[in-house]
C-alpha cells in the first residue's frame, strides 16, 4: 500500500487523483498498481501481483495510518519522498528540519537500519525511526532496536483505524534485554525543538539522557529529553535519587505508567470487531457506488 504512483507518461499521481478504473505503476518496482479506498479507508495504491522485494508493496494499513498521523502534525512534511541519488523512498520527509522519518511496522535487520541511516546521512539528513510496538519494545531487543539505542527513535501503538499515539520510553539495557523500564511519555509532534546547546550535555542527567543530548540533536515536546530539560534542579535531584533506589526493584516508573496488559488487549479486541464491521460496510458502499 502506498499513496503515490506513476501514470503511463511517467507523471507522479496521488491516490486521491487516480482513476480507480485505470492501471498505474509502482514508483519503486514499476509493477502494476491500482487505486482503492473509500469512506472508511484512506485512498491508496495496491499491487495487482504481490512483490515481496518491493518495500511499497509491504506497507500495511497500520503503516499508512502512522504516516497520516505524522503528516497531520508536521507542517510541510512530504509523504513518500523519492531520493533517486541513493535509490530510496522515505516514508516522510520534513525538509524544513532536514529530517527523514522511517516507520517500521514489520521486521527489519540491523544491517538495513544502518544502511538507510548512512544513505540519508550522505545527503545531509537525519533519520527518526518510529517502531510499532506490536513487534518492538519487548523484553528482549531485536538487533535493529539494539542498534538504535542511541539513535533518534520513538515507539507507536497506532492501529489500523488510526487510534493511538507515538510515545517515548527510557530503558536500561543489559545483554540485549530491558532490565529497567520507565513509564511511557506521549510525544507531541506539533512541537519540535531542533537546537540543543552543547552545555546541556554537562547537566545533572542520567547517562542515557546525556547520550541522547549528544546524538539526537533534536527532540519533540513530551519526550524524556523534554521532561528532563524542563525540570527544576530540586525536582531533578529528587528524581535521580528515587531512580537509583528503584533500580533495586527492577522497574523504574516515571510520569505516566504503562497501561495494564488486560485493558490494552480488551481495547484491541473491541477495535478489531469495529474494524471488520466498518470494512464490510465500506465494501457494500463501494459496490453500490459503481
Amino acid at each position: 500500500m502506498h499513496f503515490y504512483a506513476f501514470d503511463e507518461k511517467g507523471n507522479q499521481v496521488s491516490a486521491h487523483q487516480a482513476d480507480k478504473r485505470l492501471y498505474y505503476f509502482c514508483r519503486e518496482c514499476l509493477g502494476l498498481v491500482k487505486s482503492r479506498g473509500g469512506l472508511l479507508r484512506h485512498l491508496h495504491f495496491y499491487h495487482l501481483e504481490p512483490n515481496r522485494s518491493c518495500r511499497q508493496d509491504g506497507k500495511s494499513l497500520v503503516h499508512l495510518q502512522v504516516q497520516h498521523y505524522l503528516q497531520n502534525c508536521l507542517p510541510g512534511c512530504e509523504l513518500e519522498k523519492r531520493f533517486p541519488l541513493i535509490n530510496r523512498i522515505a516514508d516522510l520527509f520534513w525538509e524544513k528540519e532536514g529530517l527523514v522519518i522511517e516507520i517500521q511496522c514489520s521486521p527489519i535487520s540491523a544491517r538495513e537500519i544502518d544502511a538507510r541511516n548512512l544513505d540519508y546521512a550522505s545527503l545531509g539528513y537525519r533519520v527518526l525511526w518510529i517502531l510499532h510496538d506490536r513487534l518492538f519494545n519487548r523484553h528482549r531487543l531485536t538487533a535493529a532496536e539494539y542498534l538504535l539505542q542511541d539513535s533518534f527513535h520513538y515507539f507507536t501503538n497506532i492501529d489500523s483505524e488510526g487510534v493511538g499515539y507515538i510515545y517515548d520510553q527510557g530503558d536500561r539495557i543489559e545483554k540485549g534485554k530491558r532490565v529497567l523500564t520507565l513509564g511511557f511519555r506521549k510525544v507531541n509532534f506539533f512541537s519540535y525543538h531542533s537546537h540543543l546547546k552543547e552545555s546541556m550535555v554537562f547537566g545533572n542527567y542520567p547517562p542515557w539522557i546525556k547520550k541522547r543530548l549528544e546524538s539526537w540533536r533534536g527532540y519533540f515536546t513530551g519526550d524524556y529529553l523534554d521532561y528532563f530539560l524542563t525540570m527544576q534542579e530540586p525536582e531533578k535531584a529528587a528524581l535521580l535519587s528515587a531512580l537509583s533506589v528503584d533500580e533495586q526493584s527492577g522497574v523504574m516508573q516515571v510520569g505516566k505508567k504503562l497501561q495494564p496488559g488486560i485493558k490494552r488487549k480488551l481495547k484491541k479486541l473491541i477495535r478489531l470487531i469495529s474494524y471488520f464491521y466498518r470494512l464490510g460496510l465500506n465494501f457494500i458502499l463501494e459496490k453500490l457506488a459503481k
